[in-house]
């Protein structure tokens, strides 16, 4: 059996509950590993207090190597205050990081006019209250308006249009679950209003605060506990906000019924993870981020005037999640049902090509890790877990193709391809002297899978 490295941590004030192991590490790389402790009976959480942590690789050809550090934090977090610097204290959940794939639902009055306009003016359908009430915005939603509806149809007006006559929440559910996603976060209400900067006149002075206070605190602290809510993503940055206050009661709460919760880094304070909106990052970030951005090429909410064309194919939605995911990302992909209920046609074709794809190459992407090494270059892109290494190439392979990075395989590990016609068949590979990885890819194999072609390296090796 292969050496593994063993991580365990000693202390007067916390058990180990649980090992660190790590399979495979190869010299100049590095890695995270996790490990379980708990507090011992009588030292509360927060507790300042120290350890000795001990990393032991390996017995199979020797004695084993043994290093050790002193460390020294906090014990447990106690209960999280009404306080930035003790809300940055906290992270994304194990479950949100592993999830990788998530989608958004934009659907509200705005679904009804379904209008913002095309490129390259195009501008997001569900700001069209906004829009609707300026003359000079590149959309011309206002000429629009006016032309379709009258210059007294009113933004209330639309009610009567959004009918949901078709909604069917089963289907809806089904075809989440089909795409391959994880969770779902649909909009309650998007940050729009009618304001035009015109001058109107004087109804007497109600201070933000009491909004705040009255308003937008009681309305989230609905959707947190009526709903069980396990991740509250919010879009009001900036100072007008009780974000402090409402995280740390609900992180607490939660935490007391044994959930983890979680929240963005849009509700005034740092949050839990980045959202980067119709972009992904260009290399890896250790912060746990999320990609956000709508199937629509600019537009959340349905926009009436996208052609079909421009919509996110199955094969985009894959690539964009394969690159995400091996920087540290989760992909929040958002539909924008139309007034009656119903998911456009392009948008379920595209969800349910993606799923297909998603299903078959599931253990290269949920609960996987990015390797920390990089991300991947060119076509290139990894994931990783504590047995297999996944080597995803996003463009047909063709020969003999080669790693450009020196790939943690040792000789005697397995190599077969993920998913696709020939899942599990054995890939020829050479191991250069340089370090990378050659793979040999027969016609058959390049025609047995789309979108993304995985290599699963399996750590077999006992070299």
């Amino acid at each position: 059996m292969a050496d593994t490295l063993n991580i365990t941590a000693v202390s007067s004030s916390f058990d180990l509950v649980k090992a660190g192991t790590l399979t495979r590490l190869h010299p100049g790389q590095s890695a995270i590993v996790q490990i379980g402790v708990k507090n011992k009976a009588g030292v509360a959480a927060g507790t300042s207090c120290s350890g000795v942590v001990t990393a032991t690789w390996g017995t199979a050809y020797g004695p084993p190597i043994t290093s050790t550090e002193t460390v020294s934090g906090s014990c447990g977090f106690g209960d999280y205050t009404a306080d930035a610097n003790s809300l940055s204290l906290h992270r994304s959940p194990d479950w949100f990081n592993e999830a990788k794939f998530g989608i958004f639902i934009h659907w509200g009055l705005y679904s009804a006019p379904a209008y913002g306009s095309v490129a390259p003016n195009e501008d997001y359908a569900e700001w069209y209250w906004k829009r609707m009430n300026d003359p000079t915005f590149k959309t011309q939603t206002y000429q629009y308006h006016n032309a379709t509806y009258g210059k007294n149809f009113t933004y209330d007006d639309f009610i009567s249009n959004f009918t949901a006559t078709n909604f069917n929440a089963e289907s809806w559910v089904n075809l989440i679950a089909a795409a391959g996603a994880q969770y779902m976060v649909p909009v309650t209400r998007p940050p729009t209003n009618p304001y035009t900067g015109a001058v109107e006149t004087y109804t007497g002075f109600v201070n933000v605060s009491d909004f705040i206070q009255d308003i937008q605190l009681p309305q989230q602290n609905v959707l947190a506990y009526n709903y069980d809510t396990e991740i509250m993503w919010c879009d009001i940055a900036g100072s007008a906000n009780n974000a402090t206050i409402f995280a740390s009661k609900w992180i607490n709460w939660a935490r007391d019924q044994g959930r983890q919760v979680t929240f963005n880094s849009r509700c005034g304070i740092a949050g839990d993870f980045d959202t980067p909106e119709y972009r992904t990052n260009g290399g890896t970030v250790p912060r746990k981020w999320e990609t956000n951005r709508g199937m629509d090429p600019f537009s959340f909410g349905y926009n009436y005037r996208t052609p079909d064309s421009r919509y996110l194919t199955g094969k985009d939605i894959v690539q964009t999640l394969v690159d995400t995911v091996s920087k540290n990302g989760n992909f929040l992909l958002d539909i924008g049902p139309k007034n009656d209920g119903s998911i456009p046609a392009i948008m379920q074709q595209g969800l349910q090509d993606a799923g297909k794809w998603i299903h078959a190459h599931a253990e290269s992407i949920f609960k996987t890790r990015y390797w920390s090494v990089t991300p991947g270059l060119n076509n290139w892109r990894y994931t990783t877990t504590q047995n297999a290494f996944y080597i995803h190439y996003l463009t047909t392979p063709s020969g003999t193709i080669t790693t450009p990075d020196i790939i943690p395989y040792l000789p005697g590990d397995t190599v077969t391809i993920l998913g696709g016609s020939m899942d599990g068949t054995a890939v020829p590979v050479t191991w250069n002297s340089d370090g990378t990885l050659s793979l040999s890819v027969s016609s058959a194999l390049q025609a047995s899978d789309k979108f993304v072609w995985t290599f699963k390296l399996a750590y077999t090796s006992t070299w």
